[in-house]
């Protein structure tokens, strides 16, 4: 009896899990979300941290234990949603079945597995043990791919020792792949290149290790070449065809637009944000509109949006405008340099529309999964990256309650709810990383995001079409006067959010931060919904968080922090938007203390002072130069000119930092560099008009 009541009780069970699956399936969402890409990008991101924790750090092992359980609650109901064929017929109930669903389960299985097992294999085999190390000598090199970064030029390459001859005598070469970073030369992808160095070796396990070198080695990257003005000889030169195309694009920008407007189109149309100077970057980042520099959907929406419509003026069949709308975005992404961001919107696009050219129903939750394994697959390291975090986490969030948002503002005017239900929509899910990996949370961006988004977005097209109009000068020269026009005026609107305050370092979340959270996303809670006073909350988290962020006392505009560490004394002081950096840095070890300690200090311009101009002092000054939007560096007279005063002169001239040399007093330890406060600010005299200047004076150790 037991035996026979058991399996009845297990049939009974089966039979309800089935039933209740079916019901789920049937809401909207749970059919749009549960795709069978869901499962397959769900295994693949399991399958990278578990060779990650095997390789490198054990505490992956956690993460992907959490994502390899989703994907196996989320399969029975992928099993019921996506992998139907056509209704049940006679006798054919129960929970498994041989055809139909079954065979596609069985092929969704074995495609799963198989990008898990393909994908952990390759990071294995880049996370494996440490490479020799290799000495100073001369090398040959191809280089597979260049990007220009802001103070050098970073080229991904294969390379050998020049001594190799090359005729078998002497075995076959020993390649590998490592990156260059040189500051001069001019060498392209598909060139051969000679030069002379040491490279570094690539450590996971090494002192500095992090994120991006773990990044850098899941690119099979394991040296890296420092050529500091060391000469690269160009030995054969194969320049590609999508190089010529960038530089000729790039020509045709600098002699249409003005400089700052150049830069701000190169950095849209090749995806790479180090065109743009730091200060422009650094009040579009305190103004919350710092995503429209990442080229993204916006692009791509605007590239495929230019064969549709000229060829729907000429009547072309839609599939074949559709076609040509593909061809086109796959032509922009090739002379990019493949941002996550945009190798994301891509990949949307063109699932989506091939599912358009077929003929068959378009779900764009399946194309944003689609992208995410395509991008695991292709580059798995990108898993740990900012970039690939807040780009897919702000699509997914705009996917799931942009409408809802949309719905619980309605009572706004459409211009100004549409930009702000797709803001709230966007960091709602982007929030949690940027707390957790940035410490930064910004509250403008509600605003400025209605005006600059539509400039930005304005600007690209007339930028697009005063390229394609250099045919005509005098036609290309007035569009390109409009673009100038439409970005000053985006400029002085992000130069007045930024302005305001609204950007903020929070060094630890308080639990203020989480009622707001809450108020937030009251309006999509099922009770709430459609209930117009409850978009209200919406206000009521952004108060919350401000109060939780200082409220009033943000409005601090004097302050002094004084620094003291292992080299002596610094002083941080702040009068309005400007931070003051005075006396004695810090050594390497402690530079990430003190940029968490200046990021606290809500600012907008730096200013650095060196009293002492000796290589220590030079060195650091250098690190925060390279990382931080300085704008004045004042320079005490009396220094030797050496080659560190060289290099340093020469960061100051490629971030365009004014040089103020002096002849001010060196200052002692502290009561010195109190001296040089009082000689650079004003003294407090107690007043405090209209209660909004209010003086601040704390110490801090630095360990």
């Amino acid at each position: 009896m037991f035996p026979h009541s058991f399996s009845r009780q297990v049939c009974r069970c089966i039979h309800s899990l089935d039933r209740f699956l079916s019901e789920c399936a049937k809401i909207p969402a749970v059919r749009k979300i549960f795709m069978p890409s869901l499962f397959i990008v769900l295994s693949v991101s399991a399958a990278i941290l578990f060779a990650c924790a095997h390789a490198v750090d054990g505490m992956l092992f956690l993460c992907g234990s959490a994502l390899l359980l989703l994907a196996v609650i989320s399969l029975p109901i992928v099993y019921r949603n996506a992998l139907r064929v056509g209704p049940s017929g006679a006798g054919r109930t129960g929970f498994f079945r041989i055809s139909g669903r079954g065979a596609r389960m069985a092929l969704l299985l074995f495609l799963a597995a198989f990008c898990s097992i393909y994908v952990a294999w390759r990071v294995d085999g880049m996370l494996s043990p440490d490479m020799p190390s290799l000495g100073r000598s001369v090398w040959i090199a191809t280089v597979e791919n260049v990007v220009n970064k802001r103070y050098y030029r970073e080229a991904v390459i294969r390379f050998h020792n020049a001594d190799f001859s090359g005729d078998g005598s002497d075995g076959p070469a020993q390649r590998h792949r490592g990156v260059v970073r040189a500051s001069g030369g001019s060498f392209g992808a598909g060139d051969t290149i000679r030069f002379t160095g040491k490279p570094v070796v690539v450590d996971q396990k090494g002192a500095g290790s992090s994120r991006g070198t773990l990044m850098m080695l899941m690119r099979g990257v394991r040296y890296i070449f420092y050529l500091d003005g060391a000469p690269v000889t160009v030995v054969r030169d194969e320049t590609s065809n999508r190089e010529k195309v960038r530089e000729l694009l790039a020509q045709n920008c600098d002699a249409l637009f003005k400089r700052k407007t150049a830069a701000m189109v190169k950095a849209l149309y090749f995806g790479n944000q180090d065109y743009i100077d730091k200060l422009t970057m650094n009040d579009f980042k305190r103004a919350g509109v710092f995503h429209i520099l990442s080229a993204g959907g916006l692009h791509v929406g605007v590239v495929a949006a230019i064969p549709v419509f000229l060829l729907g003026l000429a009547r072309v069949n839609r599939r074949i405008a559709m076609i040509a709308a593909v061809l086109t975005v796959l032509a922009y992404l090739s002379i990019t340099d493949m941002p996550v961001s945009l190798l994301r919107s891509c990949l949307m696009f063109c699932t989506f529309a091939v599912q358009r050219i077929v003929g068959r129903e378009t779900n764009i939750y399946n194309a944003l999964f689609l992208s995410a394994a395509v991008v695991l697959l292709l580059f798995p390291g990108e898993i740990f990256g900012l970039g690939f975090q807040l780009s897919y986490g702000a699509t997914m969030g705009i996917l799931l309650f942009h409408a809802r948002y949309r719905k619980a503002i309605s009572w706004l005017p459409a211009i100004a709810a549409n930009p702000i239900a797709l803001t709230l929509s966007a960091q709602l899910l982007v929030l949690p990383v940027l707390l957790f990996r940035m410490n930064e949370l910004n509250l403008a961006g509600l605003v400025s995001n209605i005006v600059v988004v539509p400039l930005m977005s304005f600007l690209l097209v007339l930028s697009i079409a005063a390229n394609a109009l250099s045919f005509v000068p005098v036609v290309a020269a007035w569009v390109a006067g409009m673009s100038d026009a439409v970005y000053w005026l985006a400029g002085r609107i992000v130069c007045f959010m930024s302005g305001l305050g609204g950007h903020y370092y929070v060094d630890a979340p308080g639990p203020l931060l989480a009622v707001a959270f809450v108020l937030l996303v009251a309006p999509l809670l099922p009770p709430f919904r459609g209930i117009r006073p409850v978009s209200l909350s919406i206000l009521a988290a952004v108060l919350t968080a401000w109060l939780s962020l200082g409220g009033p006392m943000a409005a601090v505009t004097d302050s002094v922090t004084e620094v003291r560490h292992d080299r002596g004394t610094l002083l941080l002081v702040k009068n309005g938007a400007t931070l003051s950096i005075i006396g004695r840095y810090p050594g390497r070890h402690l530079t990430d203390r003190l940029l968490g300690e200046i990021a606290s200090v809500s600012c907008r311009d730096i200013d650095l002072h060196l009293p002492h101009a000796d290589y220590e002092d030079v060195s650091a000054c250098s690190r925060l130069l390279r990382r931080l939007p300085v704008s004045r560096c004042c320079l005490t007279g009396g220094f030797r000119l050496r080659g560190y005063i060289r290099r340093f002169f020469t960061l100051l001239e490629t971030d365009g930092v004014d040089l103020v040399i002096d002849e001010m007093v060196r200052p002692g330890p502290e009561d010195g560099l109190r001296r040089l406060y009082g000689a650079l600010s004003p003294p407090d005299t107690g007043q405090n008009p209209g209660g909004k200047v209010k003086k601040r004076v704390r110490f801090l150790t630095l360990h």
